[in-house]
């Protein structure tokens, strides 16, 4: 939003033209103008600053909803990992148990990477202080 004044139309404040104070009802002074910019200026750092955190968290949400859906969606293959581990332990042959060990490894790894890139994404987060860059924010497991 914006805040300027004109002698002739008056001070305009996001977009509506006041030609007296909208507070106290007095004419426009040169200190009016400027006491009145500066506190405008202000309260629009405080209203930034707001939105900023407010998108901040929304965006932190939404990392950790789309990661627990990752999980939660690819944990049969952790199941089926486990469930020839143990089938190649009955069986006892070395070399299927050695392979099903290194397929779960290999599962457990991959939830792993996901995680850690949710913790990195969420850190990345927590710095960004611009809305810009909050709105280029994307983030995908895949």
């Amino acid at each position: 939003m914006t805040c300027n004044y004109d002698k002739k139309q008056g001070m305009c404040i996001d977009g509506n033209f006041h030609l007296v104070h909208p507070y106290t009802c007095e004419p426009w002074t040169a200190q009016s103008v400027a006491s009145f910019v500066k506190e405008y200026a202000s309260q629009q750092e405080v209203v930034l600053k707001e939105r900023v955190e407010s998108e901040k968290c929304r965006l932190v949400e939404l990392v950790k909803q789309r990661t627990f859906q990752k999980l939660t969606s690819e944990y049969w293959r952790v199941e089926r990992a486990q469930e020839h581990l143990m089938m190649a332990e009955l069986g006892q042959d070395n070399s299927v148990i050695e392979k099903a060990r290194s397929q779960l490894n290999s599962v457990l790894t991959k939830r792993q990477a996901w995680r850690e890139a949710s913790d990195i994404a969420e850190v990345a987060l927590q710095s960004t202080n611009t809305l810009e860059s909050l709105e280029n924010f994307s983030f995908d497991l895949d």
